[in-house]
């Protein structure tokens, strides 16, 4: 990677130089570090999809935000624009199933989720966290047994639908007022925005 300013805009002879800042991104194994391929950080972005009840105005707006996820592989600071646009979809999407243009995008979110539109159990990442804790928990059961030991307490989940309409809500306003912050990847924002997405869209309540 060129040692170029990663702050100002690319020159013509830099423009598909890989950001610096994914220099520091990779894995070690047997004692040396594989730096992180444009293959390996594009793989996940490819699989995230809308599905068949998606409008195709809806659709071409987070294939953008895709897209912004995908460049940032040369231009860093194009992450946090990535999951402005992806979280700027959900409120499309909520606002185009509800034909409503006038109420706060946290309401609408909010609404969705009391409402069932949106469910904890449909969300990509809550079903990986579940599927992690309940392992664990498998795996001190049976440690606590062959201790003769009281057995662990059984995992707690919490209800991720309900923090995200939190947290999203939050994210989009500070991206949209500018911010400096930068998360390290951008999937969990294109994944959750998707999964939200998909069940709005999907929603018997909310179809064509």
């Amino acid at each position: 990677m060129a040692n170029i300013n990663a702050e100002f805009v690319n020159s013509l002879t830099n423009i598909n130089t890989p950001d610096s800042r994914w220099e520091g991104f990779g894995k070690y194994k047997d004692g040396s570090f594989t730096p992180l391929t444009l293959e390996e950080f594009s793989k996940p972005i490819y699989k995230i999809a809308l599905n068949e009840h998606t409008p195709t105005n809806i659709v071409t707006h987070f294939e953008t935000a895709k897209n912004l996820a995908l460049y940032s592989w040369y231009v860093y600071r194009f992450m946090p624009i990535s999951e402005l646009y992806a979280y700027i979809t959900i409120e499309m999407a909520l606002r185009d199933k509800q034909n409503n243009t006038k109420t706060p995008f946290s309401k609408l979110l909010k609404k969705a989720v009391k409402d069932k539109v949106i469910i904890t159990e449909k969300l990509s990442y809550w079903r990986q966290i579940k599927k992690f804790k309940e392992r664990q928990y498998s795996e001190a059961l049976e440690f606590s047994k062959l201790r003769g030991a009281p057995p662990p307490l059984p995992p707690e989940l919490s209800n991720y639908a309900e923090t995200l309409s939190d947290v999203i809500p939050f994210f989009r306003n500070t991206y949209a007022h500018g911010s400096s912050s930068i998360s390290p990847f951008p999937y969990l924002a294109l994944q959750n925005s998707a999964d939200i997405i998909n069940q709005v869209c999907s929603h018997p309540s909310f179809h064509d």
